[in-house]
This record gives structure tokens, C-alpha cells and sequence, in this order.
């Protein structure tokens, strides 16, 4: 048995009690900060953060710049989990 890296282990226990939201999950998967989507995207870093943390719902418009961004198609970002 292989013993998970430190990420890893973050990741698992922060999200034990709560799922994660899609972009969580992506930001985690891509290794990417919000500041690296909003440079790329133009999507503003706070509702990067409200996405990341499902206080906002995703807007179709930036369901597509982050489809584009990750190489992922709309559905799936528009997925909550």
C-alpha cells in the first residue's frame, strides 16, 4: 500500500465532510491557482473563489471559458459533483 501525498491527504480530508464543487475538483486535478484561471479566463479571482466553494452558481458564459481552460466540455464543468 502506497501512503497518498501530503495534497493528497489535504484534499481528502477538507472534502471528507463536503463534497467537492467541480471546480475544486479541477483547480486540484490541473494543480492551478485562481490567479492562474483568472489571468488566462478573465473570470474575477472572488467568483473563482464563490465557483471553488459552491457560494456562487456557474453562469453558462464562464462555464465555457473554464471548459476551455481545463479541456474539459461544458457539462462537465457545469457538473456540481
Amino acid at each position: 500500500m502506497t501512503t497518498p501525498c501530503p495534497a493528497q491527504m489535504i484534499y481528502e480530508r477538507r472534502f471528507a465532510e463536503e463534497p467537492p464543487t467541480r471546480v475544486a475538483e479541477l483547480m486540484f486535478q490541473y494543480h492551478v491557482t485562481l490567479r492562474e484561471i483568472h489571468d488566462a479566463t478573465g473570470i474575477s479571482t472572488g467568483v473563482l473563489h464563490g465557483l471553488r466553494h459552491g457560494h456562487h452558481r456557474m453562469k453558462r458564459d464562464n462555464a465555457e471559458k473554464l471548459a476551455e481552460f481545463f479541456g474539459v466540455t461544458v457539462d462537465d464543468v457545469m457538473r456540481r459533483w
